[in-house]
């Protein structure tokens, strides 16, 4: 009997971007290891040789949404405006839903895979998240850590909002982004108020 065959990641990537295809067409029902052999030729035996599971092919498609993300994110350019830069960013991930619906939800929880193959995705989800966070330090000067971890949630929340409201079509275009991420920023580069301070504004109210 000779070894068993083994795949590299020129055949992980063909097979993630067939996985990608079968969940635009069909969602998470549609997707099977049978589906995927049926789409590419690839037996099922090879198959799981590359993925171990339908869950570890579905952690590996949203590690697969992190890093195109994440490289979006890392391409684009750096100025000397960094609020534009990051009105920028939150447009790469408006691109990035709009562009990989299936993995924008798969990679940000609308179709989450199960607990136990979610770990895979969580180094260049780390990776996505840390160029997100560089161009909110830039935009937020020297804050401390709790406040900088608090402007990058509300800034990646607001881009999850909108992007669930372009997802249902209550928004549309990208000029809507642009002044709620304007917004947003503002508020982030604009000076956190002092503890002191906002008690006495509190006592004055």
């Amino acid at each position: 009997m000779g070894r068993p065959r083994r795949y590299g990641a020129e055949t992980e990537a063909d097979l993630l971007e067939a996985a990608e295809r079968v969940l635009e067409e069909g969602g998470l029902a549609a997707l099977s290891m049978r589906a995927l052999a049926e789409r590419t030729g690839v037996t099922t035996r090879a198959i799981y040789s590359v993925f171990t599971s339908k869950g570890h092919l579905l952690a590996r498609l949203a590690a697969r949404g992190f890093d195109m993300l994440g490289r979006r994110v890392a391409d684009l350019p750096v100025t000397d405006d960094p609020e534009a830069d990051l009105v920028e960013a939150g447009l790469a991930l408006r691109a990035f839903a709009a562009r990989h619906p299936a993995l924008y939800a798969l990679a940000f929880g609308l179709d989450r895979p199960t607990a136990d193959d979610a770990p895979s995705a969580e180094a260049p989800r780390g990776e996505a998240l840390a160029e997100l966070r560089a161009r909110v330090a830039r935009v937020g000067g020297s804050v401390d850590e709790p406040e900088l971890g608090a402007q990058v949630r509300a800034f990646h929340a607001l881009c999850e909002g909108l992007a669930a409201l372009e997802r249902r079509r209550a928004l549309q275009g990208e000029q809507a982004w642009r002044t709620a991420l304007a917004v947003c920023v503002r508020g982030i580069a604009a000076p956190p108020p002092r503890v002191a301070d906002a008690r006495s504004s509190g006592r004055g109210a």
